[in-house]
């Protein structure tokens, strides 16, 4: 069924000069003036600024991605279950339809999200027969050198590397929020004032609607310093119950954060740190966090490889019977966030990377990485990537988690076409053998998919 998808799509396309990158969250892409690009002639232009009546005030842009993904895991080494062999198919189609008159905009995505073989009841992630993904309207006004916009309604959110906020993009049901934004841009200085709510997600048709419970609001700024930027913000979160290892109660967190990132010449580097406080069931919230990435490009090299690395740390409960909770929470982070396995999430750890990306031949490349995790507190437990507990810590004083290895092959046929396959195992350490089944974790991945 992939390759049926691919070989029906793998059409010869136009050069994409002076056309706009796609993107997963499909309304910063501005598709003006495509009809004088080197992309002109390619058939999914035609779908692109069509105008709708004769004086061309009103356009419209439509565009489509099909996705079809497998996923087998043999093994789990987390879960407080024996292993267990899961495997399953995650299809998926996100049709975009955007509306503009001047500056004014209505911009839509529907998402028909399912599952094939899961044999559990599906979870939110896997499945969304149908409902709408993103609707909302903007519009933008120029003052001199300041630029106003807005958007209100149902979209999708992502700030920075996307370890606060993401779209949650790598699952078969990404994350949408009812949100207002507004934005103030001058020059090099970009600022957006948020309020928002995520949406349950649900696998029933048009039954999805925003979570009462949950509520996030802030303001983020990004200076742009041409080889380098500097992001500062603050995010304000309410939840009426987080859950963490020490307990559960109502939450009310203040994150401040900080990020520095950039690319000179053959280097690249993406730093952030992070602090919050605030309130959880009458107890203080202390927590912290801090990474640094960082990549070097060998341009002349055959396989122009990249080597890149990473170091985080992030703080975990130093006492659950004190009267703090260090736990970082994380928000509303990408999904899948240590790789396309999944397994461990961005609560009480330590992590390093290294890895190598190879561009093996045109529009063929290789990622391949290892990764090491520690609890950075040992009085609190493992996580998962939406925050659940998946080990406790008081079962072992242990401090090693457990290592992780991938490998992709990414294959870019066309513009609009890409597949890709990869593998990953996870590898418990002395934590995990100590507190539950520690059998490794292996996880494979096909995926297919056409974007225009």
């Amino acid at each position: 069924m992939f390759m049926a998808l691919l070989l029906a799509c793998a059409l010869p396309q136009a050069g994409n000069d002076g056309v706009p990158p796609l993107t997963t969250r499909r309304f910063p892409e501005d598709y003006r003036g495509i009809e004088q690009s080197a992309a002109a002639n390619a058939w999914w232009a035609r779908t692109k600024d069509v105008p709708l009546d004769r004086a061309g005030r009103w356009r419209f842009t439509f565009g489509l991605e099909l996705r079809a993904q497998s996923e087998t895991f043999r093994g789990d080494g987390l879960r407080a279950t024996e292993a267990s062999n899961v495997g399953y198919v995650w299809w998926r189609a996100l049709p975009v339809l955007d509306l503009r008159r001047g500056t004014t905009r209505a911009f839509a995505q529907f998402i028909f999200a399912y599952v094939t073989g899961l044999e559990e009841e599906p979870g939110p992630i896997d499945e969304n027969r149908a409902d709408i993904q993103q609707l909302f309207l903007s519009d933008r006004w120029e003052t001199g050198s300041t630029d106003l916009s807005f958007r209100v309604g149902r979209q999708l959110l992502a700030y920075g590397s996307q370890r606060l906020i993401g779209y949650r993009y790598g699952p078969n049901v990404p994350l949408p929020f009812d949100a207002a934004i507004g934005t103030i841009e001058r020059g090099w200085f970009r600022a957006d004032v948020l309020w928002g709510r995520p949406v349950l997600t649900r696998p029933g048709e048009f039954d999805d609607k925003p979570d009462s419970s949950q509520e996030l609001y802030g303001v983020y700024t990004t200076t742009d310093l041409g080889e380098q930027g500097i992001d500062a913000y603050y995010l304000g979160y309410d939840d009426e119950l987080g859950v963490y290892d020490q307990g559960a109660a109502p939450e009310e967190r203040h994150t401040f954060g900080l990020r520095w990132f950039g690319q000179r010449e053959s280097v690249d580097w993406n730093g952030e740190v992070f602090a919050q406080i605030g309130d959880f069931g009458g107890q203080d919230i202390r927590a912290w966090s801090a990474t640094i990435e960082a990549g070097h490009l060998f341009e002349r090299a055959p396989m122009r490889p990249r080597l890149f690395g990473r170091a985080s740390i992030i703080s975990g409960d130093d006492d659950p019977l004190d009267d703090e909770l260090n736990s970082f929470n994380p928000l509303f982070p990408r999904g899948k966030y240590f790789g396309e396995i999944g397994t461990i999430g961005p609560i009480n750890l330590i992590d390093g990377l290294v890895g190598v990306q190879l561009e093996v031949a045109p529009g063929w490349a290789i990622d391949a990485s290892t990764t090491a995790y520690w609890r950075e507190s040992l009085r609190d437990g493992v996580y998962a990537n939406n925050r659940q507990l998946l080990r406790s810590g008081a079962g072992s004083d242990a401090r090693f988690v457990g290592y992780q290895g991938d490998i992709a092959l990414n294959r870019n046929v066309s513009r609009t076409v890409s597949w890709s396959v990869g593998y990953s195992v996870f590898v418990g350490g002395e934590f995990i053998r100590d507190t539950g089944p520690s059998d490794p974790v292996h996880f494979f991945i096909l995926s297919a998919r056409l974007l225009f």
